[in-house]
């Protein structure tokens, strides 16, 4: 309160926004035409075509219209949902993929069941999520993610965290940090794939910190997190 006017912080409502407009205005900008979204260059793709996913459930939050998952299903024939905030990404993703299940969520609240996946892909979601949610998102993920799972984040990877104003709409920011942080001091959670790029994936052009994307990829094992001591 200032002076008696409220002051409204977009950082806290950042979700908020993103589910009454700005996921669907992402979409549109990004995905409603339906054209191939750099599979061959995909790094979540290029990781998991290596993976045995046959008979394993996969899911992705911040799916867009499926794609991916799309892709993966038709690799393995693995059973597939996805999680996205934006309405119109659901409706066309509904339309283009039947065998996928997709739903509308966030990733502090995805509405799937406890220890439901075997695969969980934060598919470059969490640099415009709420900082204060932040801490709701690793107990959701950990929460639906079944013992000895594996866990892959993309998204920004620049050396230190920092914020971008989100050019699209005043108010909201783009966080970029290394976010598998939010996992790691968890000893159930190892990291046991690293691979950076940089926005455009173009060889030619230099590694900007501000563009670099990074595939984070971690096992979940609750079993071999706490081993006995050595020091009896």
């Amino acid at each position: 309160m200032l002076n008696g006017m409220k002051v409204m912080s977009f950082q806290n409502d950042q979700t908020q926004v993103f589910l009454e407009k700005e996921a669907d205005a992402w979409f549109e900008r990004n995905f409603s035409k339906e054209v191939k979204q750099n599979r061959d260059q995909d790094l979540v793709l290029k990781y998991l075509r290596t993976a045995f996913l046959d008979g394993k459930k996969v899911g992705e939050v911040g799916c867009s219209d499926g794609w991916r998952l799309a892709e993966l299903q038709s690799i393995f024939s693995c059973d597939c949902v996805g999680v996205e905030p934006s309405q119109k990404a659901i409706d066309v993703g509904n339309q283009r993929y039947k065998s996928i299940t997709l739903m509308r969520g966030t990733a502090a609240s995805t509405g799937l069941e406890s220890d439901s996946l075997d695969v969980l892909v934060l598919g470059f979601c969490l640099y415009l999520c709420d900082r204060n949610e932040l801490f709701k998102i690793a107990y959701e993920c950990d929460r639906i993610l079944r013992d000895t799972g594996l866990l892959l984040i993309v998204d920004f990877m620049p050396p230190f965290a920092y914020k971008n104003p989100y050019h699209h709409l005043e108010g909201l920011n783009s966080y970029k940090q290394d976010y598998s942080k939010m996992f790691l001091w968890n000893p159930a959670y190892r990291l046991i794939h690293l691979e950076t790029a940089n926005l455009p994936r173009n060889p030619n052009v230099p590694m900007n910190p501000d563009h670099c994307v990074g595939l984070t990829v971690l096992h979940k094992n609750q079993t071999h997190a706490y081993p006995e001591s050595p020091f009896g």
